[in-house]
């Protein structure tokens, strides 16, 4: 069965996904913000004038393929760990000054804030807040194929002691696309570990547009992208940007290629 939303989703600002209209969907649209929304089972949230207020909730509603749109403003601390195990495409609608104005954080101390466990899972347009309390654990751990996080803005605070996108096993044909991740430390004796950890082997991984900014105070490990321990059999990197001292590091047995656009400060790409 196929849905068509002639108004689309009904954002006026954001990705393609969010503005475009007509939309074909063989799953439904769950809609999710956190000024007003009321969370109760489903079929609830799917009506943009009757949105749920957490995406925990909308999770817990969706199935396979359904899209869930966090509406312009959205702003959600994840109590804990948030596993996704549905084949699904999480969108924010809006964006403010070139930025996402749906903002995901994490309570302090709470372990991984999202962990992708099925393949195909979008992230999209969503500002990914820094821990405010010390976290040794990756803020997005992905152990799924076909991941893609697109258009978002992913800081990484001086309470962060893991990556904040780590690659496990199986993870493979991943995507990070027009994405920025930054250091936003003031003090190199409190930086964060690093933004993109490749913690396993794998087949395939797309960059499309990855910035990585060192801030003012960089990275404890002195890599952004750190894929130093494992290989990458089919890396395709394009318009990678490598911002005030960003590192990135590949393992020697990595193949395909990286290109480096915007390289600023002492930025290296060591492989």
């Amino acid at each position: 069965m196929t849905i068509v939303y002639q108004n689309g989703i009904g954002d006026t600002l954001g990705s393609v996904l969010s503005t475009c209209r007509p939309l074909y969907s063989t799953g439904n649209v769950w809609y999710v913000n956190s000024n007003g929304g009321v969370d109760a089972a489903s079929p609830a949230g799917q009506n943009r004038e009757k949105p749920l207020a957490t995406l925990v909730q909308a999770v817990t509603n969706a199935t396979d393929f359904d899209i869930i749109d966090l509406m312009p403003g959205h702003a959600e601390t994840l109590a804990a760990q948030l596993t996704i195990s549905k084949v699904l495409t999480i969108v924010g609608g809006g964006r403010s000054g070139g930025l996402p104005t749906v903002k995901i954080g994490l309570a302090p101390e709470a372990g991984t804030a999202i962990a992708v466990d099925t393949s195909f899972v979008e992230l999209i347009n969503v500002w990914m807040l820094a821990n405010p309390g010390v976290n040794t654990n990756p803020r997005i751990d992905v152990g799924a194929e076909g991941f893609n996080m697109a258009d978002c803005y992913v800081e990484c605070g001086p309470n962060d002691h893991a990556s904040a996108v780590r690659f496990s096993a199986g993870s493979d044909s991943s995507r990070i696309a027009n994405t920025t991740f930054i250091s936003t430390a003031t003090s190199v004796a409190a930086q964060p570990t690093s933004a993109v950890e490749i913690a396993a082997t794998l087949t395939r991984l797309t960059l499309d547009g990855l910035v990585l900014s060192a801030g003012t105070a960089g990275f404890s490990n002195y890599r952004a992208f750190d894929g130093a321990g494992f290989s990458i059999a089919a890396i395709r990197g394009l318009s990678v940007s490598l911002l005030l001292g960003a590192d990135m590091k590949l393992h020697p047995d990595t193949t395909g290629y990286v290109n480096v656009q915007t390289c600023t400060g002492g930025s290296r790409l060591d492989w």
